[in-house]
């Protein structure tokens, strides 16, 4: 979940100060996660996402990011695995083909680095998460 909103936070590089809204570009963009499996790092890939910004650097606090992601597009490079991981024990397909992050607080983190604190919904769970 730590890459995931490593990842995300890329869209939170410094701009123009012009408030604006922004839309990723899914075409040269890349939503990697990191399971563990058996205590080790299994890395795979969101294929499907959409990403949306509004943010001024001069006034960040007004800001939002909100993404979403089809949990059905996930990809780990293993035929196997990608037909286990869409059960029950890992992403559940059937129950929860989706994923949200909603920000509710852009703030300066440093330089032209910004974070985005909001709840991540991820399989009916719904947990804060900070987006460096």
């Amino acid at each position: 979940m730590r890459r995931i909103a490593t990842l995300l936070g890329a869209c939170l590089l410094a701009h123009p100060a012009l408030a604006a809204d922004w839309k990723l570009d899914p075409a040269g963009s890349k939503l990697e996660f990191i399971a563990s499996f058996e205590k080790a790092p299994a890395p795979g890939v969101f294929k499907e996402f959409d990403v949306r910004l509004r943010f001024d650097p001069a006034k960040p606090a007004g800001g939002t990011l909100d993404v979403l992601v089809k949990i059905t597009s996930a990809d780990m490079g293993v035929a196997d695995v990608n037909k286990e991981i869409r059960g029950k024990d890992w992403f559940d397909y059937a129950g929860f083909p989706q994923a949200e992050f909603h920000s509710k607080d852009l703030r300066q983190a440093g330089g032209n680095r910004y974070a985005a604190r909001g709840i991540l919904s991820l399989k009916g769970a719904k947990q804060p998460v900070e987006v460096p």
